[in-house]
């Protein structure tokens, strides 16, 4: 899955077992309460099924943020699901 962020938009939890690589922009974001992260074009992290996102946002206001998500999970269930 490719995914867009305008500038200053929220990210989407996934609530499934995902690896993210950030092609183009800056994200920020925080998963249980940990100390927000500054993530960059190259850089890669995890997302675990149960991790709940904090914080995860564009970090730029005039920007995208591309980032490429490799997503495991059954068929049957839905990709994505809001944070608000």
């Amino acid at each position: 899955m490719n995914i867009r962020l305008a500038p200053s938009t929220p990210c989407i939890a996934t609530m499934r077992m995902g690896f993210h690589l950030l092609l183009e922009g800056s994200i920020v974001m925080s998963v249980q309460g940990g100390e927000p992260v500054t993530l960059t074009a190259g850089q890669t992290f995890y997302e675990g099924p149960n991790d709940v996102h904090t914080i995860g946002r564009n970090a730029s206001l005039t920007k995208p943020a591309k980032f490429l998500v490799f997503l495991l999970k059954n068929s049957d269930e839905p990709v994505l699901t809001p944070t608000h």
